[in-house]
């Protein structure tokens, strides 16, 4: 049977390490190479620094301008929740504001921004924009813009609710008169029962007095009167006296009973009408409170602009070209040395 595996001869192996020796790169070399070029090296990290501090120092200063927007307010709630406010103004008014102002301003170049966020836990909307120094009066334009595109949009309804309201606050007024005058009305009726007290009591009186005197009139009939004649006199006497104490009777109930009973119904009518008056008032009062505390949207201040620039950040730049400047140097040091190691390949290959 024959063996299929060939054995490796040991010089082939010796052949085999010097072929890897040959082919590694040690640190060694690594800064041998570095060493040998470290002029090329350093002129292009000094130039990338160089270009980087002059980029730096070119750039204009940047400065953040802000408008905050307080949404409009029915009642007690806001018209529009943030984030429904915030996707309008990012979807549809920020967009159709820039380019109607970039339609009727050739001049900047730049396309101009504005940025619409929700600060945490709040209920505005912060437009902001980053420009230089000099584009305060411009961003202030377009920021009132889409102030004034929101603030239409939320105006119709904030319209509606506010007559809604005022009609309602008519209403109440109007109920409120009708309560004072029906106030009148059953205050009049009070002094009537009054009057009629009073004629009621003098009616009393009078009979008390008719009374008394037929009784007089009985016991002199009684002692001179005789014969058939008198028990006639007495009877007649005696059925007016029954006839007067059974009117007496009837004005003193209707004195003590029945208008006792009227003014009770009358004063209860009018604490109803009392209460009834301090609860339209009441109503009066809130609707009043929510017409006052109805908001429209608006810029709650003028546009502001951040003291300090913003932008650019120049140590940043700088940092930033340093590495980048090293990293190329590297990479230019290694593709230098490649090319040269390519050359000296190509020169020492034999001619055929």
């Amino acid at each position: 049977m024959n063996n299929d595996k060939r054995q490796i001869l040991p010089q082939e192996i010796e052949a085999l390490q010097t072929y890897y020796q040959k082919d590694e790169i040690s640190l060694i070399d690594l800064w041998l190479v570095l060493e040998k070029r470290k002029g090329l090296l350093i002129a292009v990290f000094l130039i990338s620094v160089a270009l980087g501090f002059t980029l730096a120092l070119s750039k204009p200063d940047q400065y953040t301008y802000t408008t905050s927007i307080e949404i409009a307010r029915s009642t007690e709630r806001l018209l529009e929740t943030p984030g429904t406010v915030l996707a309008k103004l990012q979807q549809s008014y920020i967009p159709l504001v820039i380019y109607e102002y970039e339609s009727s301003q050739q001049s900047r170049t730049k396309p101009y921004k504005i940025n619409a966020s929700i600060p945490k836990g709040s209920e505005i909307v912060v437009l902001s924009s980053n420009d230089k120094e000099d584009a305060e009066n411009s961003l202030n334009e377009l920021h009132q813009a889409v102030v004034r595109k929101i603030a239409q949009d939320h105006d119709s309804t904030i319209t509606v609710i506010k007559a809604e309201l005022e009609s309602q606050l008519h209403s109440a007024d109007s109920k409120l008169g009708e309560l004072k005058d029906k106030v009148a009305f059953i205050e009049n009726q009070v002094k009537r029962l009054d009057e009629k007290s009073k004629l009621i009591t003098k009616q009393i009186n009078e009979i008390g007095v008719v009374i008394k005197e037929s009784r007089k009139n009985r016991i002199k009939a009684v002692s001179e009167v005789t014969g058939e004649a008198k028990a006639m006199t007495l009877l007649l006497i005696d059925n007016e006296i029954q006839q007067y104490q059974e009117r007496e009777s009837m004005l003193i109930e209707q004195l003590h009973l029945g208008l006792a009973t009227e003014r009770d119904i009358l004063n209860q009518e009018l604490a109803n009408n009392s209460r009834a008056q301090a609860e339209q008032e009441e109503k009066i009062l809130e609707m009043r409170a929510k017409i006052a505390n109805i908001l429209q949207t608006r810029a709650i201040t003028p546009i502001m602009r951040t003291q300090e620039p913003t932008a650019p950040n120049r140590l940043n730049i700088i940092i930033l070209s340093a590495i980048l400047g090293a990293i190329l140097a590297f990479i230019t040091v290694f593709v230098l040395e490649f090319a040269e190691k390519v050359k000296e390949k190509k020169a020492l290959k034999p001619t055929v």
